[in-house]
């Protein structure tokens, strides 16, 4: 039920903006595949917004695939966020720039 409401881009904002830090409980096999959908720029950006901070939770090195996944697609503002997270923690930092 809480991936159905957080997915959903007919639900109500501020519903799907109340469940997206259950998100952050799940492990990170489960949270990763809704996570992806959710930091997309057809997203509204505060669902963006709350989608970076359940991500910030997993850490670069654990969510470092995921980033690099949405890299190459992803506008200005989550590029931005996405290499601030990279940069932010040593190991993933130096593989962003081999």
């Amino acid at each position: 039920l809480v991936d159905a409401t957080i997915s959903n881009p007919k639900a109500p904002l501020d519903q799907r903006l109340a469940a997206l830090p259950l998100l952050g409980q799940r492990p990170w096999a489960q949270a990763s595949p809704v996570l992806r959908e959710l930091l997309k720029d057809t997203q509204p950006k505060e669902i963006v917004q709350s989608a970076l901070a359940v991500l910030k939770k997993y850490g670069a090195d654990r969510a470092s695939p995921l980033i690099y996944e949405l890299l190459p697609t992803a506008g200005p503002m989550i590029r931005r966020d996405l290499v601030t997270m990279l940069t932010s923690n040593a190991k993933t930092a130096l593989d962003l720039f081999k």
